[in-house]
């Protein structure tokens, strides 16, 4: 399944104004890059966050977040 555009859309107006910020399409979605590296993305209808080891504790204790986990193969 494509990414939700109006999700990206969102995201990407958030982010507006952010010194190197690039979009790429990549693995069914979109990701959001700062400068060079990844900062989040959207998947399906799934937006993704890196939050680092230091954040992932009191990121996954949020309404609605998981690990970030490879699709199935079929």
């Amino acid at each position: 399944m494509p990414y939700n555009v109006e999700i990206a859309q969102r995201v990407h107006k958030s982010m507006e104004g952010q010194e190197g910020l690039t979009d790429r399409k990549m693995v069914g979605g979109i990701a959001f890059m700062l400068p060079c590296n990844m900062c989040c993305g959207v998947t399906n209808y799934d937006l993704m966050v890196r939050v680092g080891a230091a954040a992932l504790q009191d990121a996954l204790a949020q309404p609605y977040a998981r690990p970030w986990t490879l699709p199935a193969t079929r």
